[in-house]
């Protein structure tokens, strides 16, 4: 079994900064995550695009889906980790109440805003309007899910508005990974 930091997080809030800064530090290993979705601007890299019959067709690790038919994943062919490296995950906040079982000892960091759905509208260099409106309406679900299971997962949560800026986040994220995997917890 693998050390594990899941990153889960409401839309626009630094996930991927966050995820573009551990792929710098070998201890960290990010496995190709794999979607069917459009791309969009900001993807960097990050997903591989799949017809929806591959997340039937291949052993996923991970797998999540919303309402919509768009699913997200991993799959267990592209788990190259080596030696101690810690497998991050970039993940659905609809995976929540399953990870608050099964993931009772791995690192669960939830990023969000206090004020989500503005931080959606802020990203229309990201998304289209029939986008924007659709991460709106899948936020709010998220976000129920998030009330009710945070406290039994999350090892951390980060509210953006907290910092005075995302590197200063992705800074204080970590220094607290950092002290979770490698300095004691």
């Amino acid at each position: 079994m693998y050390n594990e930091l899941i990153i889960m997080g409401t839309p626009n809030v630094g996930k991927s900064t966050l995820i573009n800064e551990l792929k710098k530090d070998s201890r960290y290993y990010i496995p190709k995550h794999v979607t069917n979705r459009a791309e969009r601007s900001d993807d960097a890299g990050f997903y591989a695009y799949k017809e929806t019959s591959y997340f039937f067709s291949n052993d996923m690790y991970i797998k999540a889906n919303d309402d919509s038919g768009i699913y997200y994943g991993v799959a267990k062919k592209h788990l190259n980790i080596r030696g101690n490296q810690i497998l991050v995950l970039n993940s659905s906040l609809k995976k929540l109440k399953e990870y608050s079982k099964k993931y009772k000892n791995k690192f669960v960091c939830i990023i969000t805003s206090r004020n989500p759905v503005n931080k959606i509208k802020e990203a229309t260099y990201k998304y289209i309007p029939t986008d924007m409106e659709y991460r709106i309406a899948e936020m709010e679900k998220e976000l129920k899910i998030l009330d009710r299971y945070c406290d039994f997962s999350a090892n951390r949560i980060y509210y953006i508005e907290d910092f005075s800026s995302i590197s200063e986040m992705v800074q204080k994220v970590k220094n607290d990974l950092n002290n979770y995997y490698f300095e004691g917890n």
